[in-house]
C-alpha cells in the first residue's frame, strides 16, 4: 500500500503539471470585436463618421457637407429615397458623381464641356455616360441617355 502512494502521487503531480501547461499554451481566444472609428479606408477615410473619398477634391468629405444633393425623380412608395451627390472640383472643371447603388469608377467624374449656347455642361464625351447640368429653373439635375434622373430640391 505504501509503494502505491509513491507511486501515486508523481502521477498525480505530473497529471496536474501537464494540464497546467497546456492552459498557459494555448491562446485565448479573440472576439469579433469592431471598434467604432476603426474603419479607415485606403485613403484614411472613416466610413463610420461618414467621410468618403473625392477624387475630384483630393480629400475625405461628407457628401451632405460637400456636395449638392439630388432626390430622384421617379420613385416608388415602397422604398427608401436615396439621394444623389454631385462633388464640384475647386476650379469647377470636373464634378464627381456619388449615386445610389452605382458603384464608383470612372465614369463617375465628369468633365465641364460649354455648349454653343454658352452654358456649360458636365459629362464624358460617350453618350451612354451621365451628365450634370442646371435645368430651366436653375437646377443641378443628373441625366443618362437624354433621360432626367435626379433633381436638387
Amino acid at each position: 500500500m505504501r509503494n502505491f502512494i509513491f507511486i501515486l502521487l508523481p502521477v498525480l503531480a505530473l497529471v496536474g503539471c501537464k494540464n497546467t501547461q497546456k492552459a498557459q499554451d494555448e491562446e485565448p481566444e479573440k472576439a469579433d470585436v469592431t471598434i467604432t472609428g476603426a474603419d479607415t479606408d485606403e485613403h484614411g477615410c472613416k466610413g463610420s463618421a461618414g467621410y468618403t473619398w473625392s477624387e475630384v477634391s483630393g480629400e475625405c468629405i461628407r457628401l451632405w457637407e460637400s456636395g449638392v444633393q439630388m432626390l430622384p425623380v421617379e420613385t416608388d412608395s415602397s422604398t427608401a429615397v436615396l439621394a444623389a451627390y454631385a462633388v464640384f472640383a475647386q476650379d469647377s472643371s470636373r464634378v464627381e458623381l456619388f449615386l445610389p447603388d452605382v458603384e464608383q469608377n470612372e465614369y463617375s467624374i465628369l468633365e465641364k464641356r460649354t455648349l454653343p449656347n454658352g452654358s456649360s455642361v458636365w459629362n464624358v464625351e460617350d453618350d451612354d455616360t451621365y451628365s450634370l447640368k442646371k435645368d430651366e429653373k436653375g437646377r443641378w439635375s443628373i441625366s443618362r441617355r437624354m433621360k432626367v434622373l435626379f433633381v436638387q430640391k
